[in-house]
C-alpha cells in the first residue's frame, strides 16, 4: 500500500512492514503501484521517480537516468515489461 507520506506499507499475517528510504524507496509519497508481469513491482514516487521492487531489492530510476520529470502519479507496464510513466503536469501517456 502506498502513503502519502510514510513510504510504502507491505501487510502480512496480521502486520504491516514498512518500506521507506532506509530500504530504498526514494520518497516518502508513493502515488501509484504496479504489479509487473515477472511478479516485481513498480513503485511511483512524487519527487523520487519511479522505483522498482525485484527479489526483495530495491532500484529507482530518476530524472538523471532520462525520466522527464521525478514526480510521477500513474504507472503502466508496456508488453515488453517496461514501465511507462505519467509525469504530474502531463495529460495523457507518453509512448
Amino acid at each position: 500500500m502506498g502513503t502519502e507520506g510514510a513510504g510504502l506499507l507491505h501487510y502480512r499475517e496480521d502486520r504491516f512492514s514498512v518500506f521507506d528510504s532506509a530500504q530504498g524507496v526514494s520518497s516518502p509519497l508513493v502515488r501509484t503501484l504496479v504489479e509487473a508481469k515477472d511478479g516485481g513491482l513498480w513503485i511511483a514516487t512524487d519527487g523520487g521517480g519511479v522505483n522498482g521492487l525485484e527479489n526483495g531489492r530495491f532500484s529507482s530510476i530518476r530524472v538523471q537516468d532520462g525520466l522527464p520529470s521525478d514526480r510521477v502519479w500513474s504507472l503502466c507496464e508496456d508488453r515488453r515489461g517496461r514501465a511507462r510513466q505519467q509525469p504530474q503536469w502531463s495529460t495523457r501517456m507518453r509512448s
